[in-house]
């Protein structure tokens, strides 16, 4: 299955059709459910992946409360706003939305803005019937402002307000610290396979 620049591998790894799908996968992440998934993968594209620790979270702690304070908490000269058709049209590329339209129809999305720059972002990456996946970016001279900090409050307390799940992995240690600090448990790791085919 894929998912944006994810490649999802469940079921059985030694199925006749298992090699085929492992070779013809695009350039990405490739998450395996399975240690013997990861061993198959690994096992037929050698060289050409290596792989990183991610983190996944409980979000059954999270508190409304708590994360409206984060959310609150703008840095001078910036201005939060929830997505509109501009925002959208200018980040929906970070996602794994095919367009900005398909971002605002299914998705939601926050953004701290200085001037008419965007600074930061914190949107679904992607969506279930009952959640998405958090995403969070700030471009470079905007970095170590407290940014991702409030607009990832701001989406996750959109999310809790509306009955959806906001789930979170991560994928090094600042965003599982900025995961904890707004609430969010650790309860697993796992590896993610980077495949690069021209490697």
């Amino acid at each position: 299955m894929h998912l944006g620049a994810f490649t999802l591998f469940a079921g059985d790894p030694n199925h006749p059709l298992s090699e085929q799908l492992i070779t013809s996968s695009p350039e990405g992440l490739l998450i395996a459910e399975t240690d013997a998934w990861q061993a198959r993968i690994c096992s037929l594209l050698g060289k050409r992946c290596s792989t990183y620790l991610r983190r996944g979270f409980s979000h059954h702690k999270l508190d409304l409360a708590h994360v409206r304070g984060f959310a609150e908490r703008v840095p001078p000269d910036y201005t939060a706003h929830r997505f509109n058709a501009d925002f959208a049209a200018r980040e929906y590329t970070g996602t794994a939305y095919t367009d900005p339209e398909t971002l605002l129809a299914r998705g939601i999305g926050f953004c701290a803005v200085s001037g008419h720059e965007i600074a930061s972002v914190a949107a679904a990456y992607t969506n279930s019937r009952c959640g998405i996946e958090v995403q969070i970016y700030t471009h470079g001279p905007h970095r170590k402002k407290g940014l991702a900090t409030c607009t990832s409050a701001a989406l996750i307390a959109w999310c809790l307000e509306n009955g959806v799940t906001p789930h979170w992995s991560a994928a090094n240690a600042v965003s599982a610290r900025l995961a904890e600090k707004l609430g969010y448990i650790q309860t697993h790791a796992y590896d993610a396979i980077v495949y690069s085919p021209e490697r």
